[in-house]
Order: structure tokens, then sequence, then C-alpha cells
């Protein structure tokens, strides 16, 4: 059983990623990112006790993943690896109830910090993680590869911090 969230657009839970999410996971990784985690990379992941993952699916028999986001944590330190939607599933509020969920479970299991980089390019992403009070602290040059025809982007490091800013 998992979160329910409604929008005009979607019907759609939040709930814990399994192992059985892999499959899923990897495709739709490969439909967002070049160069795309492999389907075993995604159980590894899934099977690693540091990891902890969410994803936001329809309801019903065919049940289709939409998104979904993926965190290591460390001690009281956490970090998230990936956080993406299904490319005609953006603007549904997705991400931001991925986002929700998986810092609620952190604030839960008494994290401190949560870390991320995003591509300076990503504006919608760094949008998002402003509204969260997210905050940049550093910059990772020519991080990012934008494929062999664009220059390489530069990361920027940000982080929340679960003392000060609460939810």
């Amino acid at each position: 059983m998992g979160l329910e969230f409604y929008n005009r657009k979607t019907k759609f839970i939040i709930r814990q990623m399994a192992p059985e999410d892999s499959m899923a996971a990897s495709q739709l990784h490969a439909n967002r990112f070049n160069p795309a985690w492999s389907y075993a990379s995604f159980y590894k992941f899934l099977n690693d006790a540091q990891i902890l993952g969410w994803c936001a699916c329809t309801q019903g028999q065919q049940e289709q993943m939409l998104g979904f986001i993926l965190l290591r944590m460390a001690a009281d330190e956490a970090e998230i690896l990936t956080i993406l939607t299904q490319k005609n599933s953006e603007e549904r509020g997705i991400a931001t109830n991925l986002l929700r969920a998986a810092m609620q479970a952190l604030h839960e299991l008494q994290a401190n910090n949560l870390y991320l980089d995003v591509d300076e390019n990503n504006h919608k992403a760094i949008k998002l993680y402003k509204k969260f009070q997210f905050k940049p602290i550093s910059t990772r040059k020519a991080y990012y590869n934008n494929g062999a025809e664009q220059k390489r982007s530069n990361a920027i490091v940000m982080c929340y911090n679960f003392c000060y800013t609460g939810l």
C-alpha cells in the first residue's frame, strides 16, 4: 500500500521500491538518460540495505511506473542518486511527491543532511530543489557529459539540512 495522489491528469500512488521494480526502473531510466543504468545495476541497488527508493505508479492491473527516486543513506547523511519521471508525466506533481515522500522517510530515520548533484542547465529540477529549501554548496566543473556534440556542463551540489530547516 502506498500514498495516493490525484490531479487533473493522473491518479498515482507513491510506494517503496523493491527488487522486482528493477526492470521497469531500468527501462524508464533508459528513456531519460544516456548512458542509462542497467537492470543489473537497479537490481543491485534495490537489494542494498543502504539504498532507499520510492516510485510513483498508476493503479490497477497494469501498474505503470511514472517515476522514481533512489537515495543512498550512510550514518546520518543521504544522497539522491537519481530522481526522474516519464517525459509525458512532467508537471503532474510526481517529482514533488516523490521528493516529499523520501524526505519524510529520511526525517523519520533522523538524517541530518540530504545531498544531490544537479546539472546547471536543469532549471526545472533546480526550481524544485529550491522549493524544498535545498541550498547550493559547491560546483563540480564539467561533471555532466551531454553527448559528443555538446560540451560538458557543471553540476551544482546542493544540500538540505534537516536540523535547521525541518520539514
